[in-house]
């Protein structure tokens, strides 16, 4: 029988036959990404401010209250596609009536108060508060009291990716409310660790696998703040076999180098992302992207003792190439899974 071609949604247009006995290594259109820069403007003028925002959001209605004279407005924007990282901070109190928006926005309150009313309910959020601003295809009005805020922009597609859910549905799976204190303190380590480590680094954000990694991070991370996974079913532990497992271990290691989801792994053992999960606890006693991170790992050193005098190979250009922007990070996983340093690999190849 003839295979059938899937599009799978990653970094790239990436295809593969699922008619083949074996999904393995997908045909690659890589589309590459402009690297991302910081855009930051600054103003004084409450008609330019609106400009601002309506260009960065959505359209509104904005009213400022106050003396115009003491207005300032400040806005910051990573773009690392399918996410933007922005900064806004103001002075005075600023009203928005909001219309829909389609990105999932988070926001974390760093400064004073802000008031989202929708569908004639208003929650008040604090200093610290970090929740899911708006839902999406939903009008709202916003009041900024003199706030300051750092909010990030996640596609629709990306939760796709980490659920493998086609048509994610966010309000089955976030919610208004604040998230708990110490969920708000792991996704601000999160936002942290993308801008620091990965937007902050030239290398990191030219790497497919370290963006794609980061994009699905942060989404995974929004999810986890709300615990509103689905719990397993019968037809989930039914579909969680070795042949499952089997397919997707296939499939990672003929194509450790592509930038792939779990529901990409997913669809290559032909079972749901929580079916797929079960099943690698069940017969292996790990995760998908364990077992990923896993795979990198072994072709890393394999970087690494392959290295020759001369070549200006470094642990640094390994560790970026199989998707670690955190060099710690990369040194403890080493370490841990083969007794050694990564650069104690290195000088035994003779390239130290």
């Amino acid at each position: 029988m003839a295979g059938r071609t899937v599009v799978c949604r990653v970094s790239g247009c990436v295809r593969w036959d699922v008619g083949a006995q074996h999904p393995s290594r997908w045909e690659v259109e890589e589309s590459a990404m402009p690297p991302p820069v910081k855009n930051t403007v600054t103003t004084t003028d409450p008609e330019l401010a609106h400009a601002l925002l309506r260009d960065a959001y959505t359209d509104s209605h904005l009213q400022v209250s106050g003396d115009p004279t003491d207005f300032h407005l400040r806005h910051s924007r990573w773009n690392l596609g399918r996410v933007a990282i922005d900064e806004l901070s103001n002075t005075l109190t600023i009203d928005m009536d909001l219309h829909p928006v389609e990105t999932l926005w988070i926001n974390r309150i760093t400064r004073s108060t802000t008031e989202i009313e929708v569908g004639g309910v208003t929650r008040h959020y604090g200093t610290g508060d970090v929740f899911f601003a708006i839902p999406p295809s939903v009008g709202c009005r916003t009041r900024l009291a003199g706030s300051s805020l750092v909010t990030v922009g996640l596609d629709r597609e990306l939760f796709a990716a980490v659920t493998g859910e086609e048509t994610f549905d966010p309000m089955s799976r976030l919610r208004l409310e604040p998230m708990a204190a110490d969920k708000a303190r792991s996704w601000h380590r999160t936002v942290d660790f993308v801008t620091q480590t990965v937007l902050g680094n030239a290398e990191a954000v030219a790497n497919p696998l370290v963006v794609g990694s980061a994009q699905r991070l942060l989404a995974t991370i929004a999810l986890h703040g709300y615990d509103t996974a689905p719990s397993e079913t019968a037809g989930t532990r039914r579909d969680a076999t070795p042949e499952s497992v089997r397919r997707a271990v296939a499939f990672i290691e003929a194509n450790p180098d592509l930038d792939v989801s779990v529901a990409d792994i997913a669809r290559a053992g032909y079972v749901s992302v929580r079916a797929l999960q079960l099943a690698f606890r069940r017969h292996l006693d790990t995760t998908p992207l364990r077992y990923l991170r896993r795979v990198r790992l072994d072709l890393a050193r394999t970087d690494l003792q392959a290295a020759q005098p001369g070549e200006g190979t470094t642990v640094t250009a390994v560790a970026m190439r199989w998707g670690y922007a955190d060099l710690s990070r990369f040194a403890a996983d080493y370490r841990a899974a083969y007794g050694e340093h990564p650069h104690v690999t290195l000088r035994r190849a003779g390239a130290l």
